[in-house]
Formats: structure tokens, sequence, C-alpha cells
């Protein structure tokens, strides 16, 4: 008998010592997952984040840059690139492999600059990549006008006399563009858009405008410039872009 309540005693005992191991608090590994793209930079580019104003197609931006060694180390910079845009950038005044000495001495900055430049209109975006470094993060975002019009230079042209320049505003995109203002800003009165131009005017995709007449007529000798300042509305859409500004020079003689 008592053999007997001694078996049930430690029956219960155990089974009052065993939980849902769901309500015992656990200490359990936590694997952290490494992610190359968030080692902090030993160097740095600024600036970091570029964006152009809308430029014209072959129109060349460039922009001042500085690499800078942020570590108390010697940096080797192998290559840098923007993968998507090779070949519409390039770097002028630095060359590669990049040397930068150890933070605060002498050699550890490099100035240089970057160049884009691209005949063909749209958006571009692109971040810098290295073949031995994640980051710095440098961002290159431009913008190429969908219709645009060049800078007219007159020939050398005597005093009170006419010279005449015919041009055409072109539209790259895929939907109808229309001139909405357009004004010719010239303090001196030396050049002339006559004809007026008709407004609106619109200009069908991937087509140029009708012709625009500008005449020059100097009334003393030396240099004069002028500019032409244009309001577009697309169609369609909201990727589209203009350059809104034509410059006018001419010498007169």
């Amino acid at each position: 008998m008592i053999f007997r309540l001694l078996i049930v005693l430690l029956f219960v005992s155990v089974l009052g010592g065993c939980q849902d191991p769901a309500s015992v608090d656990a200490t359990r590994d936590k694997k952290v997952k490494y992610d190359p793209n968030d080692v902090p930079p030993n160097f740095l580019i600024t600036p970091s984040n570029i964006t152009t104003d809308v430029i014209r197609p072959n129109q060349v931006f460039e922009i001042d840059l500085t690499m800078t060694n942020i570590t108390d180390q010697q940096v080797i910079v192998i290559d840098a690139n923007f993968p998507k845009l090779k070949t519409l950038t390039s770097f002028i005044d630095l060359y590669f492999p990049v040397t930068l000495e150890k933070e605060f001495t002498t050699g550890y900055t490099k100035d240089f600059k970057l160049r884009f430049q691209s005949d063909k209109s749209g958006h571009y975006h692109d971040t810098l990549v290295y073949p031995t470094h994640k980051n710095p993060k440098v961002i290159l975002t431009a913008k190429v006008a969908h219709v645009y019009a060049n800078d007219l230079a007159f020939e050398d042209t005597q005093v009170n006399q006419f010279s005449l320049k015919i041009f055409q505003i072109r539209n790259n995109s895929t939907v109808v563009a229309t001139i909405t203002e357009f004004e010719l800003i010239d303090d001196e009165g030396d050049f002339i858009n006559e004809p007026e131009v008709n407004l609106p005017l619109t200009i069908n995709p991937q087509s140029n405008s009708e012709d625009i007449r500008i005449a020059f007529n100097p009334t003393k000798s030396g240099l004069h410039n002028a500019k032409i300042k244009f309001k577009v509305e697309f169609e369609s859409g909201s990727k589209w872009y203009y350059y809104d500004q034509i410059e006018i020079s001419g010498n007169g003689i």
C-alpha cells in the first residue's frame, strides 16, 4: 500500500514539473544577416546626391567633387563608375587607382570633376559602384530636355545693318508639345522677332516647330546679348522636360 502511494506521488510530481514549451521563456540564438551595403564607408565623396537642372541633348554637365579619407589608415580606391551611365559619364583629373592617405594628413583628399553628356532626351538615374567598396553611396540624376532649341550666335554685323537667323524648336517627346509663352528679352533692342511667333505654337511629336526668325540690328559696335524665354505644355504625361531658354549673341562692328 505504501509502495503504491509512493508511485502515485512520484507520478504527480513528474507530471507537475512538465510544462508547455510555449509557456517557457527561452533564450534563442539570434542570427544577424550580414549586409555589405551597411558597412560604414572608409572614404566619402561630396556632394553625394547629384541632380542636374534640365539640360539640352549634347550639352555638357560638370560638377566639382571631393574624395576624402575618413579613417586613420591609407585607403586605395581601385575604380569607380556608374554602370548604367558608363558611356555617358567620365571623371576629370581623377586617375585610378586613387590612394588617399590617412585622415588629416597630406594627400587625404582628392578634388576632381564629374562630367555627364547625352545626345538623347530623357531621365537618367544611377548609383556609383566600386570593385572593392560598397560605400559611400553617390547618386546621379540627370534630366535631358525633350523640347529645346540651340543658342543663336550671329556673325559680326555692321552697325545699323541686319543679319538674320532662322531656327526651330525641337520636340523629341512622343506627345504634342505646345509653346504657350514666348518672350524675347533684349534690354538694348538690337534683336527683333519678326514676324512675331503666333501663340499657341503647336509642335507634333518627334518634329520641329515652324520657322522662327530673329534679326540682329546692332546700334553700336561691341558684343550684344539677349535671350528668349518660353514655356511648354505637353499633351499628356509628366515625364517630359523642356529647356526654357535660348541665349542670343552678336557682335556689332
